[in-house]
């Protein structure tokens, strides 16, 4: 399995790289919006990649950002999501972006 995940690592980043852009922009206009559901689906889409460049990083903020209520602690909820913001973007140049 982990020749499996090696391999597949570059088409992973391949396709986060492509589609990092619109996932941030719909990620930023949800949290504008103040739509925490859509929020939630953005984290879900991105999830994967994350946890893939970093599990250790990741799990913690991802599982806080996720749990019942989360948006309700505004000042927590906002500096999670600016977290996430900043790590989307890191991993968006580190992996190629122009």
């Amino acid at each position: 399995a982990e020749a499996v995940d090696d391999a597949m690592k570059p088409v992973a980043s391949g396709m986060f790289v492509k589609d990092a852009p619109e996932r941030l922009t719909t990620f930023h206009e949800a949290r504008l919006r103040g739509d925490n559901e859509k929020v939630l689906r953005v984290l879900a889409t991105l999830k994967p990649q994350l946890l893939s460049v970093d599990a250790a990083r990741y799990t913690p903020l991802i599982a806080r950002l996720r749990e019942p209520g989360a948006p309700a602690n505004g000042a927590r909820w906002n500096a999670d999501l600016d977290l996430l913001e900043e790590a989307v973007h890191e991993l968006w140049k580190h992996h190629g972006a122009q």
